[in-house]
């Protein structure tokens, strides 16, 4: 973990070359920047933006980014304590699938040098607690992050 909160992945000729979370932006926005900053705090139903760095560009119409979030010793998509969403979302999931993640391409992305900015939304009814963030870009997989997903007495879902 480098000091700006971003993760670097020392570019061993991987598809993943960092992640930047902006723990103190979104920490901010969801209110919990009084817990902390440099850990991402997040509550669900509200979305919060993360930055991806790719080794390579990045093609929406040929390639298929999967994320995955988990929480607890057995999460499972029928009881929300995991979510598959990707960009573009043409991720597969269980029809008895609850509390599914979304994921969204910013127009501050620049895909043709593999930077990502995208906003992540955690469903309102997504269960609360610590959860794991990866993704997955062709053969290669990396955790990105762990964060925290708290109640959110300010949504109306």
């Amino acid at each position: 973990m480098k000091l700006d909160g971003s993760k670097d992945y020392n570019n061993r000729n991987k598809v993943f070359s960092g992640v930047d979370l902006h723990s103190d932006t979104n920490n901010n926005d969801h209110r919990t920047s009084k817990i902390s900053v440099k850990e991402l705090i997040v509550r669900r139903g509200q979305p919060f933006k993360l930055t991806l760095k790719l080794a390579q560009p990045f093609k929406p119409a040929f390639d298929q980014l999967t994320m995955t979030v988990a929480t607890g010793d057995f999460p499972s998509e029928e009881r929300g304590t995991m979510s598959r969403f990707g960009v573009p979302d043409k991720v597969r999931r269980s029809a008895s699938a609850k509390a599914v993640w979304r994921a969204e391409l910013q127009q501050s992305s620049s895909p043709e040098t593999g930077i990502l900015t995208l906003t992540i939304t955690p469903p309102a009814d997504s269960p609360v607690g610590e959860y794991k963030m990866s993704a997955t870009l062709g053969e290669e997989e990396r955790e990105l992050a762990n964060l925290s997903v708290l109640f959110n007495p300010w949504c109306p879902g």
